[in-house]
């Protein structure tokens, strides 16, 4: 280790005079200056000075620069201005990145034609964004780590349309399903299948209130007629399979 080093100029802020490189845990020692920690109690076992200012200078007495901690902190963690970044044969990107990773807000275009366009987080979709597949059908929402994950709104090719609850790119929780030919589901999900307590109601005035499982009526319900007759009971595979007599409100 060389035993002199020039002085620090401005840009030199965040590194370390001894080392170059940036601060991990940087120290004020008794010369005023800031170092790397690990760095400078070496510079001080061997020399006894400071490698700027000659002075004496103490192991017991480096106190935690956290100014300059922060700033690091800050520096490490500010995504860069936006970037087109070309490197990945499998997609076109359009944003920030960190570390030459995909962080902060940006546009994706993968070969087979699929698009996101939102926020990322180390190279996966994290935070709000919108994933529109080739055949059109589209999801807006909250994502977490390369999953559909939160609250969202998923639009099917068939003009179908989900509004709720996901976890693990799948409908889990509470949602409602909106069918193009006007019949609708409003409950319980889980691992994209109804599961619970839900309501569902027909384009002929019909609605089912109960329980559902496996995507089906399953378990006790009320199924109400257009008419306004009920069959109220145990339902399986959505058959009535035990009457209530005492019908169900």
């Amino acid at each position: 280790m060389n035993n002199s080093l020039s002085s620090t100029t401005t840009h030199d802020l965040l590194l370390c005079p001894i080392t170059c490189d940036y601060f991990r845990e940087p120290v004020v020692a008794d010369d005023g200056q800031t170092y790397e920690r690990e760095s400078i109690i070496q510079w001080i076992k061997q020399n006894g000075t400071s490698p700027i200012t000659r002075q004496q200078i103490r192991i017991d007495t480096l106190r935690p620069n956290h100014l300059v901690k922060k700033l690091i902190e800050q520096q490490l963690h500010q995504p860069e201005q936006e970037v087109v970044d070309t490197t990945n044969d499998e997609c076109w990107y359009e944003g920030q990145m960190l570390n030459s990773k995909r962080h902060g807000h940006g546009h994706c275009t993968w070969t087979n034609n699929e698009i996101y366009e939102g926020e990322w987080r180390s190279n996966q979709r994290h935070g709000e964004g919108q994933f529109i597949w080739p055949s059109g059908q589209r999801y807006k929402g909250e994502w977490k780590f390369d999953h559909m994950n939160g609250n969202g709104l998923m639009i099917y090719t068939n003009g179908d349309r989900y509004e709720g609850e996901f976890k693990l790119s799948k409908k889990h929780g509470q949602g409602t399903y909106q069918y193009l030919d006007g019949t609708k589901y409003i409950g319980q999900y889980e691992e994209d299948l109804k599961c619970g307590q839900g309501y569902r109601t027909y384009t002929d005035g019909a609605e089912y209130k109960g329980e559902f499982r496996h995507d089906m009526m399953n378990g006790y319900g009320t199924y109400t007629h257009a008419d306004g007759t009920k069959d109220s009971g145990k339902y399986q595979n959505d058959q009535l399979i035990r009457r209530n007599w005492c019908n169900i409100s």
